[in-house]
């Protein structure tokens, strides 16, 4: 009896090292995140519109007149802005380690603790997903974004594919990882609990 609960206690003992090991190994494992063909044509797009606006402006600056100026440029000066505040948070890269899962931007970072992840699942088909409060094409896919089945999301995607959800105590969170599947066997071998049997990825 006794060796039976020796080797179910050293059993435990051996799971939780090999799992702090690889934690602890498993130092930052970054995923791609590409833009697709839209959310790289779209920001040229816009910056096409803000030129075309205020060329003729400065071109005809003497008819204009001084007084009118600001007025006239604040188009193309709030589109500038909007296309800066985008880039700096475009998503650039899905980090994994141990502890979180962290999206990797050139402003505001975000990181989902694992303590908080209930569910992380690959969802095949985003098709007649509404636009709630986001941005459709500007460096990507960001904001709020609803689904019947789904319900309200929270998107920091950059492509139209390799979606990822991610379901927290509180939101629910889509990303667009380049590697899904890699991304999933990650997430796996970190806390299987989180990752259904039927999404994780077979050895």
């Amino acid at each position: 009896m006794n060796r039976v609960l020796l080797k179910q206690k050293w059993g435990k003992t051996a799971t939780f090292i090999s799992l702090w090991l690889f934690r602890i190994f498993l130092i930052m494992k970054e995923y791609k995140s590409s833009l697709d063909v839209v959310a790289r044509i779209v920001p040229w797009f816009l910056l096409f519109i803000a030129v075309m606006i205020a060329v003729p402006l400065f071109v005809n600056f003497s008819t204009v007149g001084m007084g009118a100026l600001p007025t006239l440029l604040l188009g193309p000066v709030l589109i500038i802005a909007l296309y800066i505040y985008m880039y700096m948070l475009q998503t650039l890269s899905i980090s994994v380690d141990g502890y979180a899962i962290t999206i990797n931007r050139k402003m505001k970072p975000v990181t989902i603790p694992f303590s908080e992840i209930t569910s992380v699942r690959k969802v095949d088909d985003m098709r007649f997903a509404i636009r709630t409060f986001g941005n459709g094409g500007v460096f990507g896919y960001t904001g709020y974004f609803y689904k019947k089945g789904i319900g309200s999301m929270l998107w920091y995607c950059t492509q139209r594919a390799n979606y990822i959800l991610i379901e927290t105590k509180g939101k629910k969170i889509v990303i667009t990882p380049d590697d899904p599947e890699g991304f999933l066997k990650d997430i796996a071998a970190v806390n299987p609990s989180v990752v259904p049997e039927s999404e994780a990825p077979q050895p």
